[in-house]
């Protein structure tokens, strides 16, 4: 084209013509010659998404058969197919599966960190289906973690969402989920009556649905009033939603059962039905084994516990006890981790919001702006000085504590100084004549007392407790006076005395004499 130019410099009106002719020729002629690559391009990328899209199926129907395995698998390979085609919404959805997958894994922190990678896709903001379902599993997994009014907040921020959808079938279908999921964070809060108010608008909207669209939605609904008639003692109502949930599970053979087991076996230990108590735990424990949510385990295996207790079967008891602490300890890391990465996103959304409101001030008050970054200035210079100051004693104290416990097994005081959830394990490893000895006198001790014990025992300060395990000190001295009840010891006996009395010569770490006070 600029060759063409450079000839005609002078165009009367025929050249212009001319010239323009050349042009559209010239352009008409570049669209044959590229068509039929564009259109190869276009074909490829529509025959990849297509591909995604089935994968992505693929990975929703193993959700709807309690396989997160699978599940994770199929999306991770819709991802790999999606890669370079600017397919956000299927990027979005394969994250968003990843996401409840591990959730129902009870890996929440890799939960969490897909949900969010499923919100920065460009379309999950412009799609209030995606949006929604986002808003569900993030509330779900906050809710698992004990943070119940960001739990409510996520559940009612994804039912506006549902709002705009305008298909009602799956605008009901959705509403039902998340009324679902709010009856059962309300009862972690004990707040029953809202219990019962949300199951039964998932009840009333379930009623005009059809069943095999929605049989997922029926078993937990039962399930759920089941366990609520349950705790207000109707046994006979309570009964017949249980007997109602697992009969729709067999209709459909639908293969997760536990949760339905595991509250009929409460109800059963309510009554003193031993036998029976112990007949649906067994029966949640192998639909956990078979499903893979290990998450489930801590809970059965504590109801394991007490129902033989309550049997006097010590052994069993004890046997029980060890597993849960295992099971415990493995989740612990992973939900600390979990919670300190979802109240980290959470202050940051917070923290965003509240920026672009003061963007929108500053519109209006623009004087104000000079004032806002010198605050800004002084208020980072001050938390940087703070900062270096707080880690200037966090390090004299750590190297303080080093030197005190240097004569300790390295090992287990390492674990215990990170708060490691396999310092219970390891410290069980190098002293087991003490921790069995422990158990087998105190037996009402909970995993949370044994670790205290150990702590004591390795002759931690209430100061080094209280700093490890992120608490206050006073918490500590509170839970040492807890400890010496459950001991049966007096108020004021020094429990690191008291511990080293029950261990043998071979498990103690130093003579009673040099212990400092515990």
């Amino acid at each position: 084209m600029d060759g063409i130019l450079f000839l005609l410099p002078e165009k009367s009106g025929k050249q212009k013509f001319i010239l323009a002719e050349m042009t559209i020729k010239t352009i008409f002629t570049c669209l044959v010659l590229f068509m039929p690559i564009c259109l190869k391009a276009t074909d490829a990328i529509e025959q990849k998404i297509a591909e995604a899209d089935s994968l992505l199926q693929i990975s929703l129907e193993k959700t709807r058969e309690v396989d997160p395995g699978g599940s994770i698998k199929y999306a991770l390979e819709a991802l790999s197919v999606i890669e370079k085609t600017g397919y956000s919404k299927g990027k979005a959805i394969a994250y968003f599966r990843i996401g409840d997958a591990l959730y129902n894994l009870g890996n929440y922190k890799k939960a969490l960190e897909y949900l969010t990678l499923a919100e920065t896709e460009n379309c999950s903001a412009k799609d209030p289906l995606v949006d929604s379902e986002i808003s569900r599993v993030r509330g779900r997994t906050y809710g698992a973690m004990g943070l119940f009014d960001a739990s409510v907040k996520k559940f009612k921020k994804g039912l506006k969402q549902i709002e705009k959808i305008k298909e009602p079938e799956k605008k009901d279908y959705l509403k039902t989920l998340a009324y679902e999921n709010l009856a059962h964070i309300y009862k972690d809060m004990e707040v029953q009556d809202s219990v019962y108010a949300y199951l039964k608008k998932s009840s009333k909207l379930l009623q005009r649905m059809d069943e095999p669209f929605v049989f997922t939605s029926w078993i937990n609904l039962y399930g759920s009033l089941g366990k609520y008639y349950s705790e207000k003692n109707k046994y006979d109502s309570a009964v017949y939603f249980f007997d109602q949930s697992l009969a729709m599970a067999k209709k459909y053979e639908f293969p997760y059962t536990s949760r339905t087991y595991q509250f009929r076996s409460e109800l059963e230990l309510k009554k003193g039905n031993l036998d029976s108590a112990l007949y649906y735990s067994a029966k949640a424990l192998n639909n956990v084994k078979d499903t893979h949510l290990d998450a489930e385990l801590p809970s059965i295996y504590r109801k394991m516990e007490k129902i033989y207790e309550k049997k006097a079967i010590n052994d069993s008891a004890k046997l029980y006890r060890g597993k849960a602490l295992v099971a415990e300890n493995e989740l612990t890391k992973e939900h600390m981790d979990a919670l300190d990465y979802a109240v980290n996103t959470i202050i940051e959304k917070e923290t965003n919001a509240t920026v672009v409101e003061a963007k929108k001030a500053i519109a209006f008050i623009f004087g104000g702006f000079f004032i806002l970054i010198l605050a800004a200035v002084v208020v980072l210079y001050t938390r940087k000085r703070k900062s270096k100051k707080i880690i200037r004693e966090k390090e004299a104290e750590a190297k303080k504590l080093k030197q005190k416990l240097s004569g300790y097994s390295d090992e287990v005081i390492r674990l215990g100084k990170e708060n490691d959830p396999t310092f219970v394990t390891k410290f069980q490893a190098v002293y087991p004549v003490f921790f069995q000895s422990l158990i087998s006198k105190h037996p009402n001790l909970s995993s949370s007392d044994i670790t205290l014990c150990a702590m004591i025992f390795l002759n931690f300060s209430s100061k080094d407790i209280a700093h490890y395990t992120y608490i206050e000190h006073r918490s500590v001295q509170t839970k040492k006076s807890r400890l010496r009840k459950k001991l049966g010891i007096d108020a004021k006996a020094n429990l690191f005395l008291y511990l080293n009395s029950i261990a043998e010569p071979n498990d103690m770490q130093i003579s009673p004499q040099t212990a400092s006070s515990a």
